[in-house]
């Protein structure tokens, strides 16, 4: 049952969408209206009879928002005939998912998470075997999205999660449970799959993109667009020229800004969400000269979508402020200026001479992983060469099923002339990290990555675009056996070239010889394996560094500093190790504190580890081990200097300062002490031990001048 109903309700669909949800099913002629499914008819749908004359009406279908609020949606709608059991419910739905693969353009349904978790527990769907220990939860009353929408435009609410204020579900699944449950007065919200090519996967757009829109770079006035990222570049172009009433047509164009200025310029055909255009991005309008120039023509934001040599500009310079203002006008009607600056040196384009290669990437959120890389593969010298002779054109695989098409290839050239050209002081390399996240999913974003991991897979995919065999042949890798390491070499290296053969073989490729022993009959095999990359692991260091004080019970003399080699992931007790060598002291005559602030901050145990100790944190101090024939204490002693603080009362009557008070004050300093003294120790014993310990802190007296001479009579 679950999969027929899978079947039937992946066909309904595909068909357009009434206001109810019921599918709006059309047919040719009226032959075919027994095509009609009752349960559809029985929910209300709208079956509407086209001919071959019909066309107008048809048209009339397909134009319709298949997002928009209808009239109809805002009335309630009863469930139509009996629901099956909870059981039956769940095989039902489960049956739809797992038949269910979304596609581009698909409709999905916006349901509360509230209804939906309480239809969850009614039917125990998508339930652990923990769970089963649970009584079900009471069944649900009609779909009700009054939590999620707007009481007054109808709309869904803004800054909503999935999941926890929504759950999103395919048409299908919508279909049978507004026929098994109906739906209160609140609209059902539809959401329409786009497809994400960065991710090679579709996604539900749950809010539409508001985007800011400006008449030109540095413009006051903001106005927003709102359109699906799905949308084309020609969509948002018909929309900003409507906006601003100019025509649209090819004396106009679009660009997105980055710090007011433009920076990428929007590709008719593309997707906006496969320009990486969101939310936060902002779009200017750019229109053409009378003398058939364009604005951005006259500075190049280092974009290497404006892949063109920059046209010199007049530009006033002072003090490293430039400014630069270019005149525009369409039809000698529509007048528009355009003006723009650059602070601090900070333009990408100058229109004085650069050194080669004196060119920056510029930041794509957290790219410096990629920026890094592409910097080392722009400064080897045999591979840029390659890319700006332009021999690379001719290398280019387009049809290898494992490479990029040659795109990757193709931008990571046109990166290079512009980092290479001597105009620019950093470009953006938007377009090319596009193309990565495109064939290597894990790179999408604007988030950190392993930098060695992006070299790899350029490394690889330039290989492949690059690739000079069109028909890769079958090969077999063979062991050494009885010849030489040179003869078997050469021969695996052949091999290789069958399959491979690009400037990345030529630059990057090299062997192992790579020896296997069977543990069990001790037979050996040896092979030669290319490699393009080596990773070679850092060792990890077995010792580690600490600097630590040390101060002996013996009172003549003073602290110590000692730098120990103690290991990496060792304890106090490989500490009292390391010093007691260097003292001569045991380590069970020791005791270690953490000092911070002239205080004893905690007393270290001997398994204590020292991956947090920093130096100069530790204090090792000497305490003889207890004698059984004598009875002795540890005393821990912190020092405090008393100051005196002298204050004075002031008479508001007589506008002057009164009488003084005086009181003493303290403050801590030094470094504390271990002492061990025995138990029955006079309080005079113990100051006259504290002041041996002491007085070696103590500056020494200053000398007593000289007396002078008698005076002479």
């Amino acid at each position: 049952t679950a999969k027929m109903a899978a079947r039937q309700m992946s066909s309904d669909d595909d068909l357009p969408s009434t206001g109810v949800g019921a599918p709006l099913v059309v047919v040719e002629d009226q032959n075919k209206a027994e095509s009609v499914e009752p349960a559809a008819a029985a929910a209300g749908a709208d079956v509407e009879m086209v001919d071959a004359g019909a066309a107008d009406s048809s048209a009339a279908v397909a134009e319709k928002d298949p997002l928009a609020v209808t009239p109809e949606d805002l009335l309630p709608v009863a469930p139509s005939g009996v629901a099956p059991s909870a059981e039956e419910q769940r095989q039902i739905v489960t049956g739809l998912l797992d038949f269910y693969k979304s596609a581009e353009g698909e409709i999905w349904y916006v349901v509360a998470a509230a209804w939906f978790r309480q239809w969850k527990s009614y039917t125990k769907y998508m339930w652990s075997t923990f769970d089963y220990s649970r009584v079900p939860g009471s069944r649900p009353g009609p779909i009700d999205n009054a939590t999620i929408v707007d009481a007054n435009t109808h709309e869904l609410l803004p800054n909503l999660f999935e999941n926890t204020n929504f759950t999103l579900v395919p048409g299908c699944v919508w279909v049978k449970l507004l026929e098994w449950y109906g739906k209160e007065s609140a609209p059902p919200i539809r959401r329409k799959a786009i497809y994400n090519s960065s991710r090679l996967d579709t996604e539900i757009e749950v809010y539409l993109v508001t985007l800011k829109v400006f008449e030109k770079p540095g413009a006051m006035a903001q106005n927003v667009v709102t359109l699906s990222r799905g949308a084309t570049g020609d969509q948002l172009k018909a929309k900003v020229a409507a906006l601003f009433g100019v025509p649209n047509d090819d004396n106009m164009r679009v660009w997105e800004l980055w710090t007011g200025e433009y920076y990428m310029m929007i590709k008719p055909a593309q997707t906006l969400v496969d320009q990486g255009v969101n939310r936060t991005s902002s779009i200017a309008m750019e229109l053409k000269a009378a003398d058939g120039t364009w604005p951005s023509d006259k500075k190049k934001y280092g974009s290497i979508s404006s892949y063109a040599a920059p046209s010199t500009t007049t530009t006033k310079t002072t003090n490293n402020y430039s400014t630069a203002t270019y005149g525009s006008s369409y039809n000698s009607s529509y007048n528009s200026s355009y003006s723009s600056s650059s602070y601090w040196g900070n333009s990408s384009y100058s229109s004085a001479p650069r050194l080669k290669g004196q060119t920056g990437l510029q930041n794509l959120g957290n790219t410096c992983f990629m920026n890094s890389a592409l910097q080392c593969l722009s400064n080897c010298v045999p591979l840029r060469e390659y890319f700006l002779s332009r021999k690379y054109a001719t290398d280019i695989n387009r049809d290898n099923p494992i490479g990029c098409g040659g795109s990757l290839a193709t931008e990571f050239a046109k990166l290079l002339e512009l980092m290479w050209s001597q105009q620019h002081s950093s470009v953006s390399p938007r377009e090319l990290k596009a193309v990565i996240s495109k064939f290597a999913p894990q790179f999408s974003g604007y988030q950190q990555h392993d930098s060695q991991e992006l070299l790899c897979f350029v490394l690889d995919g330039l290989h492949e675009d690059l690739n000079r065999i069109r028909k890769k042949p079958y090969v077999e890798t063979k062991e050494k056996g009885e010849r030489s390491d040179e003869e078997a070499a050469a021969e695996a290296w052949k091999l290789h070239l069958m399959r491979n053969d690009s400037m990345i073989v030529d630059l990057f490729h090299g062997q192992l010889k790579s020896t296997v022993v069977c543990p069990t009959c001790a037979k050996v095999s040896i092979t030669f394996d290319p490699f393009v990359y080596l990773p070679l692991p850092l060792p990890d260091k077995q010792k580690k560094s600490l600097t630590v004080l040390f101060r002996s019970a013996d009172p003549t003399k003073k602290w110590r500093k000692y730098g120990l080699l103690v290991p990496q992931t060792g304890n106090i007790a490989a500490a009292k190790e390391a010093l007691s060598a260097l003292v001569g002291i045991p380590p069970a005559g020791m005791a270690v504190a953490d000092v911070y602030g002239c205080r004893i901050y905690r007393e270290m145990e001997d398994t204590e580890s020292l991956n947090y100790i920093k130096d100069d944190d530790l204090h090792f101090y000497e305490v003889p081990p207890a004698q059984p024939a004598e009875a002795s204490v540890v005393i821990k002693v912190i020092q405090r200097t008393a100051y005196t603080v002298t204050r004075s009362s002031y008479s508001y009557s007589t506008y002057s300062y009164g009488s003084y008070a005086s009181y003493t004050s303290y403050t801590l300093g030094g470094v504390p002490i271990y002492l061990r003294v025995p138990a029955d120790v006079t309080y005079d014993e113990l100051v006259r031990l504290l002041v041996a310990h002491l007085e070696i802190q103590l500056p020494a007296p200053a000398a007593a001048a000289p007396a002078a001479a008698p005076a002479a009579a």
